[in-house]
């Protein structure tokens, strides 16, 4: 979101969805249950949460205010007709959602409409599914529910076909770009660059990359060990240090996706030449001094993606980042 604008103004690359909203809105035609999807970091609680005020705001216009009581209330999670639902140990269960239907079995307390926000809406358990689609199959008057989710089909198909849905789209370069010097005026511009490409094009992630100073800490440590591994001096001893080190961290998962990036702009650097296509341009001075085939680059990304899909099932950790590890130095020397 955008620190100097407000209201649906506020939320990147999400003008079709907002003008859908906003008539629907004004028109009194909202539908009673929504399904707003997206990777996380594309905004989605963002837009529930202003629609839960636009549906409250005291100025009873299609988008909200956020300076009268009613989206102040809202914002700061106290307003008695807007509840939240959120997972707990990963699933949400069946009593929350009753606690709802019992808070909500009377008319709004503010006069505006009741609102329940369930985030990760995935999450429900089959009974507490069973529950919610009780509720909207037969939704009582002024109810509205804002279902959030990355995981759409993992939801019910009885409940999907009851909700109206809203994909959040992702932002374009130019606009991205916009934005985090915005949020991030004294950034470099490698720094804007790198934030942009990392973000994929969702502007919660862009966000935590360029404010937050653990994605710099993650490149160093990718770089020292893209150094490593493509350093004959590095015995194989040091390379499962490290390896062990790596799967020691909570954040594997994001440092093995910047080491994909790594490798996959050595294999772009080898064949083109042109740091303009590089997701990290300051990485080409790097990739200059090593004579590195382009096709064994191109094998050793294959490799890390591979490694990446494994790390989502059930396998040892340590023996997979290992066994990439030497893998790739086998790549790179052709041993």
């Amino acid at each position: 979101m955008r620190g100097s604008t407000w209201g649906f103004d506020q939320l990147l690359g999400q003008e079709k969805n907002i003008e859908v909203i906003k008539k629907s809105i004004s028109k009194g035609t909202l539908a009673h249950a929504l399904l707003i999807t997206g990777p996380p970091g594309s905004g989605k609680s963002s837009l529930a949460l202003l629609i839960a005020q636009a549906l409250n705001c005291v100025q009873k216009t299609e988008a909200p205010c956020e300076a009268c009581l009613s989206c102040r209330k809202i914002k700061e999670g106290n307003h008695a007709d807007v509840a939240v639902v959120e997972p707990e140990e990963r699933s949400i269960k069946i009593d929350p959602l009753r606690e709802v239907k019992k808070r909500f079995i009377y008319y709004p307390q503010e006069q505006g409409t009741r609102v329940c926000l369930i985030e990760d809406a995935h999450c429900l358990t089959p009974a507490a599914a069973a529950a919610l689609l009780k509720i909207v199959e037969e939704p009582p008057d002024k109810l509205v529910f804002l279902l959030t989710t990355p995981y759409p089909s993992r939801l019910p198909s009885t409940i999907l076909s009851r909700c109206q849905h809203y994909l959040m789209q992702r932002v374009d370069d130019i606009e991205m770009e916009e934005y985090l010097r915005e949020i991030s005026p004294g950034a470099a511009e490698s720094e804007i660059a790198l934030a942009k490409n990392l973000s994929e094009g969702l502007p919660g992630r862009a966000r935590n990359i360029i404010l937050n100073e653990v994605w710099g800490e993650r490149r160093e440590i990718v770089y020292n060990v893209g150094e490593k591994l493509l350093s004959p001096e590095i015995s194989e001893r040091e390379l499962l240090e490290e390896a062990k080190r790596w799967v020691e961290r909570e954040d594997l998962a994001q440092l093995l996706e910047m080491l994909s990036h790594y490798f996959k702009d050595g294999m772009i650097w080898k064949l083109s030449k042109d740091s303009s296509q590089l997701f990290d341009k300051d990485l080409h001075e790097f990739w200059m001094k090593y004579k590195i085939d382009a096709m064994n680059l191109k094998s050793c990304l294959e490799l890390i993606n591979d490694t990446r899909k494994m790390l989502l099932t059930n396998v040892n950790k340590l023996l997979a980042v290992e066994n990439l590890f030497l893998q790739i130095r086998g790549r790179i020397f052709n041993v």
